[in-house]
């Protein structure tokens, strides 16, 4: 796993044990690449995508010393890079690299 994958990583489990902390156990969201997040299997709602898309920006810009949009490539992806928790890292990795190499 590359360096900028495990941090990105890391952050977005961080990110989902911040979410947790609002939802009832039984709600939670697991730490694992294979966690749905949006579908039907998904536990997040819009507000829950809203949040993790913030803190997760917030979060690269203090790892990383950049400032990304998660949102402003996202349409291009579909609705794949927020079908998982592992998706979404991969999205974030590309969203990073992009903007480190700039």
């Amino acid at each position: 796993m590359s360096d900028t994958k495990e941090r990105v990583t890391r952050i977005v489990y961080h990110v989902l044990d911040e979410l947790n902390e609002q939802y009832a156990e039984e709600n939670q969201l697991a730490k694992t690449l294979e966690t749905p997040l949006l579908d039907d299997a998904g536990r997040l709602d819009s507000v829950g995508v809203v949040n993790l898309i913030a803190l997760v920006e917030e979060e690269i810009g203090e790892e990383f010393g950049v400032r990304i949009s998660v949102t402003d490539d996202l349409e291009s992806e579909g609705d794949n890079a927020l079908k998982t928790a592992g998706s979404f890292i991969d999205y974030v990795c590309r969203v990073v690299e992009r903007k480190v190499s700039d």
